[in-house]
């Protein structure tokens, strides 16, 4: 039953994950006076260049865009979906909670950098993050019910 139970919330999980896809993910300022939002799929498809390049190049070894590494949390939560379809609580587990954490970094996140020098400033989180994370938590549930090793 529990077996059950886990792959319904697996599938919540899914869900979530794709809802967050089609909403707003973070609002900043961009070259534009007003607000902007980036929605989940932007995030998702172009996430990845700050997250390797925001650190790699900013200058002196600050790590003014540590929040840009939280889109490294995607892999992470797609292996947990997997180890929950292997039924590898530890695999499971292990990757949910390091996805978990490493959203939880897009708080640090203040401003975001784009090419041509130019950034994403005043970024602060949308309904499209509280879903991911919402994915990411129901992940875990389901993890938690596989049997043990």
């Amino acid at each position: 039953m529990n077996a059950v139970h886990g792959k319904k919330i697996l599938l919540l999980s899914v869900l979530l994950f794709l809802i967050s896809l089609v909403v707003p993910a973070f609002s900043y300022h961009g070259a534009q006076p007003a607000r902007d939002y980036c929605y989940g799929w932007l995030a998702l498809a172009l996430g990845w260049f700050p997250a390797i390049f925001g650190l790699v190049g900013s200058p002196q070894g600050q790590f003014e865009y540590i929040g840009t590494i939280s889109w490294l949390a995607n892999p992470l939560l797609m292996t947990a979906w997997v180890g929950i379809l292997v039924k590898s609580r530890l695999m499971s587990m292990f990757a949910g909670i390091a996805a978990l954490c490493l959203s939880c970094l897009f708080f640090l996140t203040h401003t975001i950098p784009i090419p041509d020098n130019q950034s994403m400033t005043n970024v602060s989180v949308s309904i499209g993050y509280f879903l991911w994370i919402s994915s990411m938590v129901c992940t875990l549930v389901a993890a938690s019910r596989l049997d043990p090793l």
